[in-house]
């Protein structure tokens, strides 16, 4: 038993449960709004396509993967990757909640069927700006750093820009903007949370 990592792990927890909140609470208001589609003459040039397997099931796999690295390979610091985490989604949140219209009327909507019940729950219709399946995927190489993960996840985040623009579910903007602020973001975090950070 270490108590300052389990003191770092309980931080961590916290910040990322507060910031998961703000993401509920923001989203779920944001998609009470009647929002006018978005059009983008871009986005309308691009070829219509399905794939809400890759966007649902293999979204949740890769971050239950994630996790258990962390968990595991990544204990020491498990607390730190937690809160930046948690702070990237009170940030996401705040993004949201300021996007001024909603998805494309050409959507092709994913949860659904078995993970429908998600939903309105864990994910929103009106989570636009800016894309969490490409800033999440970038923010978690940023935190590995270097080798096998970094590269990793940097590849599945630009499957995942792809992915979200062909199936209608982001604009060009919520994906180029993505890697912009979570790196900002990420940038802060290493001020703000270093303290949660143990040294090498």
């Amino acid at each position: 038993m270490d108590p300052r990592r389990d003191r770092r792990l309980l931080a961590g927890l916290g910040v990322f449960l507060s910031g998961w909140a703000t993401y509920c609470l923001l989203a779920r208001y944001q998609d009470g709004k009647a929002l006018p589609p978005g059009v983008d003459p871009l986005l309308s040039a691009l070829p219509s396509v399905g794939g809400d397997w890759l966007l649902t099931w293999g979204w949740l796999l890769f971050n239950a993967a994630v996790i258990a690295y962390w968990a595991v390979a990544r204990t020491p610091r498990l607390g730190y990757f937690l809160a930046m985490v948690g702070l990237w989604q009170a940030v996401r949140a705040v993004f949201i909640a300021l996007t001024p219209f909603g998805p494309p009327p050409d959507i092709v909507p994913f949860y659904a069927g078995a993970l429908s019940f998600l939903r309105g729950r864990v994910f929103f219709d009106s989570e636009l700006f800016f894309s969490g399946h490409t800033g999440l995927p970038y923010l978690y190489a940023l935190l590995a750093g270097a080798g096998a993960m970094y590269k990793g996840c940097l590849a599945v985040s630009v499957v995942m820009a792809a992915g979200v623009l062909l199936t209608r579910n982001h604009f060009p903007i919520d994906v180029l903007g993505a890697y912009f602020i979570t790196y900002s973001t990420w940038s802060l975090g290493r001020k703000w949370l270093a303290a949660l950070d143990p040294p090498a």
